[in-house]
């Protein structure tokens, strides 16, 4: 096998890995508000702001995104970094899918937000693949 040529190739696999996992977080959280829209979600929480697709669509694809640029540079330092961060980042998506029973007043809202939250927690882990080998 030449390394030389495959060194690169196992270089671009885990960008796009992570890449097609945002996509796929982003189109299955959109489903899910427009899923959940018809049943009752109001999509108004305690915040300046409330729920739309665009913000759907920003908060599944920039934690994702931002976090994809700084895990290989923190692993730089330490390899066993990526793993800890990545799995942190689920941990950190299973606890804050919690936090919509707590800023919602209605519970479709509620619910569709903590499946959201658990969906980018599975593209974040898919997408970022810890101890793939292909850092």
């Amino acid at each position: 096998m030449d390394h030389a040529t495959t060194r690169p190739a196992q270089a671009l696999r885990a960008p796009v890995r992570l890449l097609i996992a945002t996509a796929a977080a982003v189109v299955a959280n959109l489903v899910i508000f427009a899923a959940a829209s018809p049943v009752g979600a109001t999509w108004q929480i305690e915040a300046p702001y409330d729920i739309t697709p665009v913000v759907v669509g920003g908060a599944s694809a920039v934690p994702l995104l931002v976090g994809g640029v700084i895990v290989p540079v923190l692993a730089r330092w330490h390899a066993v970094l990526r793993a800890w961060i990545v799995w942190g980042g689920l941990g950190l998506a299973l606890v804050s899918a919690v936090s919509p029973f707590a800023v919602s007043d209605d519970l479709p809202t509620s619910v569709a937000l903590a499946v959201m939250h658990l969906v980018v927690g599975a593209a974040w882990v898919i997408g970022m693949r810890p101890g793939s080998g292909d850092r």
